[in-house]
């Protein structure tokens, strides 16, 4: 059966206001080949250190709008427009900066370096939380970027957040752009009224002849505290079956509302955005609201809703947990016995989808199949163990699945 572990419910419900103390945003203009080395926007300067093997032709951490921040949601983008400067991996010497786009034509682009912040000082600030915008990809966790912390003593990995999509909502294969997508962070308790906090981002590619763009670009980082703050919500729950997660809630009233984003996690302390709805701004009666998230999984999943001003201000709902109890049929899955692949029945042609294409893990397509509403299973033509990502897609619908050949 399916469990919900906690709801909040009932009246004058409390929400997390967040305060932000810290904000890097890397400043304007395009100016290409903007070394990431020294660069100070007025918090302090950001260094690069050799955190590995870097061989002679190795990529580098640049400031510029060659990788343009276009917001979460949007495709990536190069100069044009508003120059937005973002922090990214672009490849060097006669490729110099052409945003997140690494060189990794041999053994001579082993990179390994990681751009650490200037000193934040945290002093008086506590459960603070670490946000940014980014898109990540690269060949699997062969080119790879992760997160780190300092406490003023050592680095340490913080977490390796998730390989991002590209444009549509496909897995990258190095001839779209990257989606921009929010992420989120608790720091570790260390940071509270700590005057001597980094953070940093490490690229690790193996200069092993494969890749695919992009790189990782990273835009908007703040550090924010919570203050808690009543928000009227009479009503906030969830409900799961064999098809969706459903979230509704209700609000009292509603003063200069903008929007509810819908914020999805696997642990509790990480989030990605995964939807939103639009809030009816001025109100001063009850006003329900709900959203349905269609991709089930087998363990313990978190939501929460992020509460949204037209001044950009926000606040944060308790979390809701989510734990599926039944083991669901999953809409692609790998038979390993008979090396097949499985399209559950909801997803035939009279649901609107007519291909499936299959791209391993570092984005090469390796096969696409006509989906055939005779049959669900289809030969696989590939035993190499590994991650594999499904696109299934028709003419107004599309969605991404990933399976696991073990």
């Amino acid at each position: 059966m399916n469990r919900i572990i906690f709801i909040l419910l009932y009246f004058f419900a409390f929400s997390v206001h967040s305060q932000v103390f810290w904000t890097e945003n890397f400043g304007t203009t395009c100016s290409g080949g903007l070394s990431a080395i020294g660069f100070n926007s007025g918090n302090g300067a950001w260094a690069v250190t050799n955190t590995g093997t870097n061989n002679s032709s190795a990529n580098a951490w640049f400031v510029s709008a060659k990788e343009r921040g276009m917001g979460v949601g949007v495709c990536g983008a190069g100069c044009g427009g508003t120059q937005n400067r973002t922090l990214h991996i672009g490849s060097t010497g006669l490729f110099l900066d052409l945003g997140a786009s690494y060189n990794e034509t041999g053994a001579a682009n082993a990179t390994d370096k990681r751009v650490e912040s200037p000193v934040i000082n945290c002093t008086g600030k506590t459960t603070i939380t670490l946000a940014f915008n980014y898109m990540e990809f690269g060949q699997g966790t062969f080119d790879n970027a992760t997160l780190w912390y300092f406490d003023g003593a050592i680095w340490t990995l913080l977490i390796d957040p998730a390989k991002t999509l590209c444009c549509g909502n496909v897995v990258c294969t190095g001839l779209i752009q990257g989606l921009w997508t929010a992420y989120s962070i608790a720091l570790p308790a260390s940071a509270n009224n700590n005057a001597n906090v980094k953070i940093g981002f490490r690229w690790v590619n193996n200069g092993n002849g494969v890749g695919t763009d992009p790189s990782i670009a990273v835009d908007d980082i703040t550090l924010s505290t919570p203050v808690i703050v009543p928000i009227e919500l009479i009503d906030f729950s969830l409900a799961g079956n064999s098809g969706d997660v459903k979230l509704k809630w209700e609000t009292a009233t509603e003063k200069n509302g903008d929007k509810f984003e819908i914020e999805k996690s696997d642990n509790g302390i990480s989030f990605i955005r995964i939807g939103e709805v639009k809030a009816a701004g001025e109100s001063y009666y009850n006003k329900k609201y709900a959203f349905s998230d269609p991709e089930i999984s087998n363990t313990t999943v978190y939501y929460r809703l992020k509460i949204i001003d037209k001044d950009k201000s926000y606040a944060y709902s308790k979390l809701l947990a989510f734990e599926n109890d039944v083991r669901l049929s999953p809409t692609v899955f790998f038979n390993p016995i008979e090396k097949t692949i499985y399209v559950s029945q909801d997803y035939s042609l009279a649901n609107g989808f007519n291909t499936l294409a299959i791209y391993n893990g570092i984005g090469q397509q390796i096969m696409i199949i006509q989906l055939d509403s005779t049959t669900n299973h289809y030969t696989f033509p590939d035993n190499t163990k590994g991650l594999y990502y499904c696109v299934l897609e028709g003419h107004s619908v599309r969605e991404c699945h990933k399976i696991v050949v073990q």
